[in-house]
């Protein structure tokens, strides 16, 4: 067996592989070409005296060998990775990178609030965000491709921890054709039994926010239901759509802020009984990992929205995202 030491970067290669399930995918994750990560993958094989992967499959996948020390490889890299935490820790100021993933549902609407201030803050601090579902997300998270992520919670997915940032309220919005504006209608509240299911517009498939509104609607599978022939994926996109057409949707507080104060008051009603929310919360796998960064990320979200919606009143409603 050779005595050639590994090297962080080559075990982090052979991660991404396991992970990418082919040298092109990890390559393009690594931000290397493949003929490099290839051969430092090589050099690594051959300072274990052992091979790492089986090339003729397809998805590339790990020997025998190879799931032996994978797990190990992990660990090492994670060793590394809070050495390099502790040790800039020794200074005040807060350093480093976090990557972050949010949902498109929140990206547009709470990433300005909070990541200026964030940025301005803390100037040694680098945030690299993605905008991927809630699902991506999870995924990423168990891959280490993630730091932490902001959702709908609470998830209860094996190994992720959660973390409660603030409950969002859930409004109707209906377009200026849909039946919901019926003439001498009293009052701004609508039970779920007074809403034409027929109108309704949610999100595509993957979107947690789809799940919640067909959950507090009482719909159950939106396939069974006629009222589903509009699907998008943006909630810009779902109100333009439904701005051309007699429609409605549910939708989270923080999308109504790019109403003007006139559509507000007349295509926005509340929810009669007690009212729904969105519990909104930050997630992570590994607690003391870039911990001090994920806290600063999430009391910058705290404080950039409504007092209120951090305190648990126990009146409402929540509609939980699976």
């Amino acid at each position: 067996m050779s005595t050639i030491t590994p090297t962080l970067t080559q075990i982090e290669y052979a991660l991404a592989i396991a992970q990418q399930g082919s040298f092109r995918a990890a390559a393009r994750a690594c931000h290397v070409s493949q003929p490099a990560l290839s051969a430092q993958v090589a050099k690594l094989e051959e300072g274990l005296g052992a091979v790492l992967f089986d090339r003729k499959t397809r998805p590339v996948i790990p020997t025998d060998k190879g799931r032996l020390l994978l797990p190990r490889f992990e660990a090492i890299v994670t060793a590394m990775r809070e050495v390099e935490e502790l040790a800039a820790a020794q200074d005040d100021a807060l350093r480093g990178e976090l990557r972050l993933g949010i949902i498109p549902t929140l990206a547009p609407y709470l990433l300005p609030r909070f990541l200026p201030g964030l940025c301005a803050e803390h100037p040694a601090m680098h945030v690299v965000v993605r905008e991927l579902t809630t699902e991506e997300i999870v995924d990423a998270l168990r891959a280490d491709a993630l730091d932490a992520g902001v959702l709908a919670t609470p998830l209860a997915a094996p190994g992720i921890h959660e973390q409660r940032l603030f409950d969002e309220p859930l409004r109707i919005y209906a377009s200026p054709r849909s039946s919901l504006h019926v003439e001498g209608r009293a009052g701004r509240r609508l039970t779920v039994e007074q809403l034409p299911t027929r109108e309704l517009v949610v999100m595509t498939e993957g979107h947690c926010l789809r799940t919640q509104v067909l959950d507090l609607c009482e719909l159950g599978d939106a396939a069974d239901s006629p009222g589903f022939q509009l699907e998008t994926g943006s909630m810009s996109t779902l109100v333009r759509m439904l701005d051309k057409g007699p429609w409605f949707t549910v939708l989270p507080e923080l999308a109504l802020d790019e109403l003007d104060p006139v559509a507000r008051q007349e295509r926005v009603y509340e929810f009669a009984g007690p009212r729904p929310y969105r519990e909104v919360g930050i997630v992570y796998r590994r607690p003391t990992y870039r911990a001090a960064l994920r806290e600063a990320v999430a009391e910058a979200v705290v404080e950039s929205v409504p007092s209120k919606w951090r305190r648990r009143s126990g009146r409402g409603r929540r509609v939980d995202p699976v």
